[in-house]
């Protein structure tokens, strides 16, 4: 009976989930550049696969809609002394996030975009002045789907 139970209630809280490159979605840059392509880097000592550099950008992508969340996580490499980032995410044209990272810590960043139809993401320095050249790197960088 109780493996009855569980069969039918399993598959109702299972989801399937989908992970997109948010630069695989419909996207302009509308400020800056970034580099794609996996380069390691050590942040907090540990070694991670940075799939997204940039050294500043504002980005705008369509999103399809239905449930879903942005997933981000960056950071400065161990051998930079730049200051951390400034993330700023725009859902539908309003500000629903402003995170500064970290010094030295890999910042998880994650946001409820469901139902929406733009996202914009502004990187900036979090800082006015000694920004530098070095990059902030991203180890995620997805928009994370749910449904059935």
């Amino acid at each position: 009976m109780l493996s009855a139970m569980l069969g039918a209630i399993i598959p109702q809280i299972a989801q399937a989930q989908r992970s997109t490159y948010l630069p695989n979605l419909q996207c302009t840059t509308r400020q800056g550049n970034f580099s794609m392509g996996n380069t390691d880097v050590s942040i907090d000592e540990a070694r991670y696969s940075s799939i997204l550099r940039t050294t500043g950008m504002s980005m705008s992508c369509n999103l399809p809609g239905g449930t879903a969340s942005l997933d981000i996580q960056y950071g400065v490499a161990d051998s930079s002394d730049k200051p951390p980032a400034k993330i700023e995410v725009y859902v539908d044209g309003n500000l629903v996030r402003s995170q500064v990272g970290i010094p030295g810590i890999l910042t998880p960043l994650l946001v409820n975009v469901n139902n929406a139809k733009n996202l914009t993401i502004n990187v900036s320095c979090s800082k006015g002045n000694n920004c530098g050249s070095d990059s902030y790197h991203f180890t995620k960088f997805h928009l994370i789907q749910s449904g059935r």
